[in-house]
């Protein structure tokens, strides 16, 4: 095999993006729920200057894609996330590893009742819940109903977006129905 032959399943599973430059990757930093402490934003920082191009995109999900890494330093990059993932709370099977699942969609979230005047639900927490029961997986992972986006807004009625078969669907209050079902049945 040659030097830049590589396995992309492998990488793409290990939430690398295959890049149009050869030779490069990028690293998804999935941040349950939007929110990441300030010790975990300066280790983003900081795997950009070294491993990276000196870039950080904002996902419009929530998280973080570090650009620009050779795909000979992804293993050092791997040790290098370690601390955002114990921060973040994010499932892991296997230390040093980075992430450990395909389909590295983040769960979003509004501020919810931390911030919001109106908000009465920690949405932040239900993120991360929601990200515990489905990650790891090395599936996209489709209950009857998967909330990618969980936004409780004035008088704490739910205004979320459900992604179901590649749809989008806004079902307001019907989301209170399956939102707290984390099973492999379907929801009624």
């Amino acid at each position: 095999m040659g030097e830049l032959d590589i396995n992309i399943k492998k990488l793409k599973k290990n939430a690398y993006r295959v890049s149009k430059v050869r030779g490069e990757t990028a690293s998804r930093v999935r941040v349950p729920g939007g929110e990441i402490d300030t010790e975990s934003l300066k280790k983003v920082i900081e795997i950009a200057t070294k491993y990276g191009n000196g870039t950080i995109n904002i996902t419009n999900r929530q998280g973080f894609e570090i650009p620009g890494i050779s795909l000979k330093d992804v293993d050092e990059v791997n040790k290098a996330l370690q601390s955002i993932i114990d921060n973040t709370g994010v499932n892991q099977e296997e230390r040093d590893k980075g992430y450990p699942a395909s389909g590295t969609r983040n769960v979003v979230a509004c501020p919810g009742e931390k911030l919001c005047p109106f908000g009465c639900y920690d949405t932040k927490a239900l993120a991360k819940r929601i990200d515990h029961e489905i990650f790891p997986n090395n599936h996209h992972v489709f209950l009857k109903y998967i909330m990618k986006d969980v936004n409780l807004g004035p008088k704490c009625e739910m205004q979320g977006r459900i992604y179901w078969g590649g749809k989008r669907y806004d079902q307001g209050n019907e989301l209170r129905k399956s939102m707290y079902r984390f099973s492999d049945k379907p929801a009624d």
